[in-house]
Order: structure tokens, then C-alpha cells, then sequence
């Protein structure tokens, strides 16, 4: 799924982390993406923090109306994400686990 400009929010140090986002869920669907299970979930565990942590704060800020809305999003893509890490823990560079982990990166961006 490739960024555009239907997906931007207005503030643009969000909407430069969301299309640093894109980028690299794209990374992972390309023809090219072996190896890169390790790399994507190395960026995903910065990016959970980091970004919930600065756009929730930006929700405040803002008195953003769905922000209660936003950041049980944020809990559930935390757990998923928190699932698809013990298995590559537990499994190692596995087909499943990429699959799983492009699977659900393409349904939060949309």
C-alpha cells in the first residue's frame, strides 16, 4: 500500500512518520523483502513507542474527538504486533510470521 495524500492528518511530523510507515510495510511486500522480518519488527518496536507516545500527546494537544477511539487502535496493534514478535522469537525468519506481519501492518494502514 503506497502513502498519499488522503492519509494525511495535517500535522506533518505525523504525517512524516505515518509515510515512513508506508515505506517500510512496502519494503516488506516487495520481491525482495527476505531478511527483512527482523528489520521491520526492529523498526515496529521503536515505532510503537515513539510514534503512539508523540501522536497521542499531539490527540491532546489538539483535543482531538477520537482520541480515546485512536489509542485503543494503538493498544490492539501493540498486541497483535506483541504476538507476531514472540513468534519470530519462538520461530525464527519464517514465511508464516512475514505473512502475518504484512497482513497486519495492510489492514492498520487502512
Amino acid at each position: 500500500m503506497l502513502w498519499d495524500d488522503t492519509f494525511a492528518c495535517g500535522i506533518s511530523s505525523i504525517d512524516e512518520q505515518h509515510k515512513e510507515l508506508f515505506r517500510r510495510v512496502e519494503m516488506l511486500t516487495d520481491e525482495t523483502r527476505e531478511g527483512r522480518l527482523a528489520e521491520m519488527l526492529d523498526f515496529l518496536s521503536r515505532y510503537v513507542v515513539s510514534h503512539f507516545t508523540y501522536e497521542q500527546l499531539m490527540h491532546r494537544k489538539y483535543r482531538y474527538p477520537q482520541a480515546l477511539e485512536h489509542q485503543l487502535m494503538h493498544e490492539r496493534f501493540t498486541q497483535v504486533y506483541g504476538a507476531i514478535k514472540s513468534e519470530y522469537a519462538a520461530k525464527g525468519n519464517n514465511p508464516e510470521t512475514l505473512e502475518k506481519l504484512i497482513k497486519m501492518t495492510g489492514v492498520w494502514l487502512k
